[in-house]
């Protein structure tokens, strides 16, 4: 009985018009948005090799203690599933001797009608487009079945409601699913034949393939939610207009509507507010140093019968006539041991408090960050789109990835460059002041270092997005059994007189 009731909603919807609107959407849209993503994808990495070649071209021979090496973010692969925040990422993170990154990014706008409109995505296609001819293939499937007169037929031949029911999902959900799945058998012909992505590569394949599971499940939570509303109302006008009003709720206002609540109950300073707050801290720390410099510089030179301490640490480290050249070395040395222990325990203080405040930040912004994801998980689209920008590397996680590893690679030019050079700075009470650099080893050759950069950059992996946000995969599993478990509730009480 069940297969015949599934053969029977197929055959209708297939003869109905809307199964040829779904089959021309898909076909047309799904591979289209594929070939301008793969076409942006393509110039994107053009210009990352292109950059990548002038840094190294113009690095070549510079490696000093002022050298700022820069650590490219290559584009995302799988940019055609989500663009996300790929063009609100930094592009590159360049490093500082002080200790300090700063991020670059793409300040140039390309396109700014896209940037006014967003792109052609995978994810824009089924969270938005497939989502509402989802619930146009249901929205009269039982109300619209009530005016006609063939539900009551229906339920008086004795057929089970909940055959009915749960054959008119399946029905409905695998005609929508034969021109989806079709028109992504299109998009990988492209991916495959595109010069710069492999298909079956393992950071290729297993996102795609996460990605066409994850939309069936979506498909079918919105194919369930169809049925809902059509089994709630008693005609197909009012299920129409139902269902448009929640789709505009749960596709346009509960996305938004979420991070801006978010801000409002849980307010965070900008980044801009905290760098001004951490330039200050180290501002006022290094001026204290720099006092401690002044005392101590006075202090030895005191000590050594030396009457001004200029004389001891001129430009160039000339000695001054008059002076014993082996008592102004003592004194350099003795002043060089001393200052580098008030240095480092001023250099842990600065580290210390920058840490501390972004500590404090980071924690309220994933704070604010938890709550706007909450909120947005009323919608089962927030679900969906979590997910899939996720898994293609152009999220949340990404972002977080890239920052850490943007700490990670300051530190590797640390060890590598900075660590190589000892740098002096003597402050005398009159306030002149010198900085002297040299090398730590005089054996070790600059020229002879491998200039750094991102290249072995790993991006998070599709067990990574699955593990990490596994509460959106459960609710995206949980939604179509809720809303098929309403809906059947609410169609087995349904009046079809």
């Amino acid at each position: 009985m069940i297969k015949a009731l599934v053969l029977k909603e197929i055959q209708e919807s297939i003869n109905n018009y809307r199964f040829l609107i779904a089959l021309l959407l898909c076909v047309l849209l799904i591979p289209l948005g594929t070939f301008v993503s793969i076409k942006d994808y393509e110039q994107r990495l053009a210009n990352y090799h292109q950059s990548m070649q002038l840094y190294h071209e113009r690095s070549q021979g510079n490696i000093r203690l002022g050298f700022s090496a820069k650590g490219f973010r290559p584009p995302a692969e799988l940019s055609f599933l989500a663009t996300g925040l790929e063009e609100r990422m930094p592009t590159l993170v360049n490093t500082y001797s002080s200790g300090n990154y700063w991020f670059d990014y793409e300040n140039e706008m390309t396109s700014p009608i896209t940037l006014l409109f967003g792109k052609l995505d995978l994810l824009f296609i089924v969270g938005c487009v497939l989502s509402i001819l989802a619930l146009i293939f249901t929205f009269n499937s039982v109300s619209g079945e009530k005016e006609r007169g063939t539900l009551r037929l229906l339920i008086s031949n004795s057929v089970m409601r909940a055959q009915l029911y749960a054959a008119k999902v399946a029905g409905n959900f695998i005609v929508f699913a034969v021109p989806f799945m079709l028109a992504l058998l299109v998009s990988m012909i492209i991916v495959i034949l595109s010069s710069s992505l492999n298909m079956f590569s393992a950071y290729v394949f297993p996102p795609f393939a996460v990605f066409v599971l994850l939309s069936l499940l979506f498909i079918l939570a919105m194919i369930n939610l169809g049925m809902l509303i059509s089994s709630l109302t008693h005609s197909s006008m009012t299920s129409m207009v139902a269902l448009l009003l929640v789709w505009i709720v749960l596709v346009l206002v509960v996305p938004k509507a979420s991070p801006m609540l978010a801000q409002a109950l849980f307010p965070v300073k900008t980044s801009q507010v905290v760098n001004m707050e951490k330039e200050a801290v180290r501002s006022d720390l290094n001026k204290e140093l720099d006092e401690q410099r002044a005392e101590l510089l006075e202090k030895v030179a005191s000590s050594y019968g030396i009457t001004d301490e200029n004389d001891l640490f001129a430009p160039l480290f000339e000695n001054r006539e008059g002076i014993n050249g082996q008592t102004m070395e003592q004194a350099r040395e003795q002043y060089n041991s001393q200052s580098q222990i008030i240095e480092d325990g001023y250099e842990k203080m600065i580290s210390d408090a920058l840490k501390k405040i972004d500590d404090a930040y980071e924690s309220k912004k994933q704070v604010q960050a938890s709550l706007a994801a909450n909120l947005s998980r009323v919608s089962p689209v927030s679900c969906f789109t979590y997910l899939i920008s996720e898994l293609a590397g152009t999220g949340l996680l990404e972002l977080k990835n890239f920052l850490d590893s943007a700490r990670r690679y300051q530190q590797y030019v640390k060890e590598t460059i900075y660590d190589k050079y000892i740098e002096k700075r003597y402050v005398s009470k009159s306030g002149n002041i010198w900085n002297m650099a040299s090398k730590a080893d005089d054996n070790w050759d600059p020229n002879k270092v491998s200039i750094p950069d991102l290249t072995n950059y790993q991006r998070v992996t599709a067990t990574d997005v699955l593990s990490a946000r596994w509460v959106d995969v459960l609710l995206l599993a949980l939604y179509p059994l809720v809303f098929f478990y309403v809906g059947l509730t609410a169609f087995n009480r349904y009046d079809v007189r």
